[in-house]
């Protein structure tokens, strides 16, 4: 489960089934959270992402690695550990006692799946994921991948921690043509803590891709 195979996973999503599912190929707006920004950077470095691609968008995260491998190794033993034979309540009170942070237990829950003997199961491939956790947390491998001269919005929470002003020029090296977006008060989920605001950012952005003029018309109107 590398960054590698998963962004071939995506390309292959957008160049072979999406054509399939709308009745034909489109260039797509790309978006991906946390470790699926560092996915969608991987797709938008590929050398022909152009064919594909109408611009990137990354929330929350930036090209580099992060230490964090102790911190998911904990989440991934609390899930491991906990006894999915209750309810969905006493279950998130058994994570709780390791994942203080309720909107990390609630994405997981997002994954908890029932049963036919009516108890509950992981749909993710746990052991997987703890093989690979030094992987997860690693930069993506794009050190060395050139750039994407595509539009790009770098969309991160004013209390997260996992972009800062310092990854700019970083940011900016690899996605030269880069505009970046702080939602005040947002921490990492930006899109759940702040769902207005993130979806304002981000139709605003693709509206200005889509049609460069009605986006400038937007900005003038505001600026009055």
């Amino acid at each position: 489960m590398t960054y590698a195979e998963m962004a071939d996973d995506v390309r292959n999503f957008i160049d072979e089934v999406l054509p399939q599912q709308i009745g034909g190929f489109s260039k797509v707006h790309l978006l991906g959270h946390s470790m699926g920004g560092k996915t969608a950077m991987r797709v938008a470095l590929m050398d022909d992402s152009d064919v594909r691609l109408k611009s990137l968008i990354v929330e929350d995260i930036a090209p580099k690695a992060y230490n964090f491998s102790e911190s998911f190794s904990r989440i991934i033993e609390a899930m491991k550990s906990t006894d999915l034979t209750c309810d969905r309540v006493k279950i998130e009170q058994q994570l709780a006692t390791t994942i203080t942070d309720r909107m990390t237990r609630l994405f997981l829950l997002t994954n908890l799946v029932s049963t036919d003997q009516r108890t509950y199961s992981w749909r993710l491939n746990l052991d997987s994921i703890e093989c690979h956790i030094r992987e997860i947390s690693d930069s993506s491998g794009i050190e060395n991948k050139g750039m994407y001269n595509g539009r790009c919005l770098f969309v991160s929470g004013g209390i997260s921690k996992y972009v800062t002003p310092n990854d700019h020029s970083l940011i900016l090296k690899h996605f030269p043509n880069t505009q970046f977006s702080v939602i005040p008060n947002a921490a990492h989920w930006v899109h759940a803590e702040k769902p207005y605001e993130f979806t304002d950012v981000i139709t605003k952005f693709v509206l200005s891709v889509e049609e460069p003029e009605a986006g400038e018309r937007n900005e003038k109107c505001e600026d009055k």
